[in-house]
């Protein structure tokens, strides 16, 4: 009953509503029931979820997935599961809400926009308990609200949304806030020399004078296991070994991964070795996957020869700062994850963290030449 009230609320008092919106949400929602049969199924994250919220176990609290099973603990007390589930498609819907609400405001046309919040694997990962919809939506909430900063309600979702970052994603969070506080001084400061050089010199003490060890056992339990992390190679190491166990027994959609680009270009979109049947077997999840990932380079192509008819001049160093934050946030996250995780499966679910920033620092990347040709 309490998420139906907090939907129908953000429906009413939404000035922005309007029927695509809607239409977006109800097909949003059919995913809940479509995720609710396949998990049901074939198994996944959700069914740990709901088998823990039926058991009594003690939790010490820990950065990462603990802090989400503390959060379903606590809201249990007061919703049902079918709320919980339904609170959590909400606020995976939020997330294609912002993303919707950040190519209107870029110029991209309504119709292209709509095409992009109707990709399947986007709805569908997003659509029911997990970690998924939290941190795509904190994501959208961070390129939105920054984009449209102007008052204390979109400073106080930037502070949630990076907290949300720090206790469900917290590897993810360690990535994006240095570059977002760099991004900001860089744009908003004039000696961008000295900038770069005090960043820099924090880094290398960072990385000098950390325990490692230590500190990452706080972000993910794995590292708490005697790993010896005293450098970063030993880091580096030990996030591959979690790829390595990730890919074992999937050897339907598993692939060979090869040079940097081609692992980028596979995890982005599909593994152009998938087009020998042989390595294919009869998955049709994996045709399904290449037929979307096709999908979306269409998407990309239509975002390429798109003409934005309106721009906000007023906007620049916004567009600048984002521009900034998300080219090193993309950088970094391709240098890591696709040379790590070599499951196509896998990659459809973990690829939204950033084949969507990608789409939107496209749009970006448009508009910023737009008005330094105008000015």
């Amino acid at each position: 009953m309490f998420s139906t009230v907090i939907i129908i609320l953000f429906f009413l008092l939404n000035k922005k509503i309007n029927l695509p919106i809607i239409i977006l949400y109800l097909y949003h929602l059919s995913f809940l029931f479509i995720s609710e049969f396949y998990v049901f199924r074939y198994g996944g994250d959700a069914i740990f979820y709901e088998n823990y919220l039926n058991n009594d176990e003690e939790l010490i609290f820990l950065l990462g997935r603990n802090s989400l099973l503390f959060f379903l603990e606590y809201i249990s007390d007061y919703l049902s599961l079918f709320d919980i589930n339904l609170l959590f498609n909400f606020i995976g819907f939020l997330g294609i809400y912002f993303l919707y609400q950040i190519c209107l405001t870029l110029g991209l046309s309504n119709s292209v926009i709509i095409l992009i919040c109707l990709i399947p694997s986007l709805n569908f990962f997003t659509s029911y308990i997990g970690k998924d919809s939290l941190i795509f939506t904190s994501i959208m909430i961070i390129i939105h609200k920054t984009y449209c900063f102007y008052s204390s309600k979109n400073f106080f979702l930037l502070i949630l949304a990076f907290s949300c970052l720090l206790f469900i994603r917290p590897y993810i969070f360690i990535i994006i806030l240095p570059i977002y506080i760099f991004s900001y001084f860089f744009v908003f400061t004039k000696n961008k020399l000295i900038l770069i050089f005090v960043f820099l010199s924090l880094i290398t003490l960072y990385f000098t004078f950390l325990n490692l060890n230590d500190f990452f056992c706080i972000l993910m339990t794995q590292f708490c296991e005697g790993s010896g992390l005293d450098n970063i190679d030993g880091m580096f190491e030990k996030v591959k070994s979690f790829g390595d166990i990730s890919n074992i027994n999937k050897t339907a959609s598993n692939y060979e991964p090869k040079n940097i680009f081609y692992n980028i270009f596979s995890y982005l979109f599909f593994p152009l070795q998938f087009f020998e049947l042989q390595n294919t077997g009869n998955s049709f999840s994996v045709w399904y996957g290449i037929l979307e990932s096709l999908y979306l380079l269409w998407i990309f192509y239509l975002v390429y020869l798109f003409k934005i008819k309106f721009f906000q001049k007023n906007k620049l160093k916004n567009i600048l700062f984002l521009l900034i934050f998300l080219f090193i946030y993309i950088f970094i996250y391709l240098l890591i994850f696709p040379n790590i995780f070599f499951n196509f499966g896998l990659n459809i679910r973990q690829k939204i963290m950033v084949i969507y920033p990608i789409l939107i620092f496209c749009l970006f990347l448009k508009n910023y030449f737009l008005i330094k040709k105008l000015k």
